[in-house]
């Protein structure tokens, strides 16, 4: 009986550094079978996913997808379903005020989606709601910190902050601070 391995090498690049994910399909990934990916739809990105699905090499994409490029499938959630569920879920809490959307990468194509879902979403199910402010903070703290004080200290009919992105303890932090009830 042949046994065959398995090799698992987990790279963690830069934020939206799609130069080290192209080199790395280019130079690191052939000596792999294949690789799992999350990266922006960006044409550098994409013509290196393509480059290497000629070489026989698998790509799978996780999270968020790549559609227009060569990858053999990919596994994630339904993003736009997500920002629906999100707006139904702010809809039955408040009907009115205004809320915050705080993203990842509006370059990743699942944040594109989740955003597009929710507002198609809340359009329909709080028309009187409106959207206060979009801010790209790509999962940095401080970044999220001060869009939600902004949007305290700006809004007083904010009735939620709708985040699709990794951190959430800026937004926990503000809204902790004496003074915000």
């Amino acid at each position: 009986m042949v046994r065959q391995g398995l090799t698992i090498v987990v790279r963690t690049p830069r934020r939206q550094d799609w130069a080290s994910i192209v080199k790395f399909l280019q130079i690191d990934a052939g000596r792999f079978d294949g690789v799992a990916l999350i990266a922006g739809e960006q044409p550098i990105v994409l013509a290196a996913v393509n480059a290497y699905r000629r070489q026989g090499k698998g790509v799978i994409c996780i999270v968020s997808d790549l559609p227009s490029s060569a990858r053999q499938s990919f596994i994630g959630i339904d993003n736009q379903a997500a920002g629906k569920t999100a707006a139904r879920l702010l809809s039955e809490f408040a009907r009115n005020g205004s809320i915050g959307l705080l993203t990842g990468s509006l370059q990743q194509r699942d944040h594109q989606e989740r955003l597009l879902g929710f507002r198609s979403s809340l359009e329909t199910l709080a028309p009187a709601m409106r959207i206060a402010g979009i801010k790209e903070a790509l999962d940095q703290e401080d970044v999220c910190y001060q869009f939600t004080k902004n949007l305290i200290a700006e809004h007083s009919d904010l009735s939620g902050i709708y985040h699709f992105g990794a951190d959430m303890n800026g937004i926990v932090r503000a809204i902790q601070e004496p003074g915000y009830h």
